[in-house]
């Protein structure tokens, strides 16, 4: 049970946990997130067009399907058993079209805010880092080595 806990613990050859990342590998996985949200947002606005289409259809006929099948020989009891599956696949249609309407509208704004604070604290610290270069240049050239 130590070993299962350890930061190097694995479970058939695979790591139980993710390895820390260090900040400019976060920042870089934070900009490629940023990359794939565009396209994240065209495929979840059709994926969730297509999911409502689909929904719409698959009610129409199971209703049309049980109207005139459950209508004539079946009880309530296999209209209701058939009804369960189908109504766990229409809500779980009817949830993914709602996670691709969260999608389009949702906008990362702190992983976006997280690359220009970092692209700009990087320009600062290059800019400081060529400021001293400077200072410290013109010194070791007038007085020579040692």
């Amino acid at each position: 049970m130590k070993n299962l806990f350890s930061p190097n613990a694995r479970i058939l050859g695979l790591p139980i946990w993710r390895r820390r990342l260090t900040d400019a590998e976060y920042v870089e996985r934070a900009r490629k997130n940023l990359r794939m949200y565009r396209w994240a947002r065209v495929f979840y606005g059709v994926a969730g067009i297509g999911s409502l289409c689909i929904l719409v259809f698959t009610i129409q006929f199971f209703v049309d399907f049980l109207w005139q099948w459950g209508g004539q020989q079946a009880g309530p009891i296999v209209v209701f058993v058939a009804a369960i599956p189908f109504g766990f696949n229409v809500g779980w249609m009817f949830t993914g079209f709602l996670h691709g309407a969260i999608m389009l509208i949702n906008e990362s704004r702190r992983d976006r805010l997280l690359v220009e604070s970092w692209d700009l604290l990087q320009q600062l610290i290059a800019e400081r880092d060529a400021a001293t270069d400077q200072t410290t240049a013109p010194a070791a050239a007038c007085c020579g080595p040692g």
